[in-house]
């Protein structure tokens, strides 16, 4: 299952990971981790399709760098 707020961003890597590992496998779900509903009700999908989760990649969030 692929998360993320931005729907082009997750449409190109469903596409991209669906072309490798085939369309049954990749699932998509568009949501905003800064809302608790959101996030409940992607993790309601994802143990309906997957049967629960295994692994978490919990990445959210916005970097930046800069020289000192």
């Amino acid at each position: 299952m692929l998360a993320d707020i931005d729907s082009d961003a997750l449409a190109t890597a469903a596409t991209d990971l669906r072309g490798q590992f085939g369309p049954d496998v990749i699932d998509t779900v568009l949501v905003d981790v800064t809302s608790e509903a959101a996030v409940a009700a992607a993790l309601e999908r994802v143990s309906r399709g997957f049967g629960g989760i295994d692994i978490l990649v919990s990445n959210a969030g916005i970097a930046s760098s800069a020289p000192f």
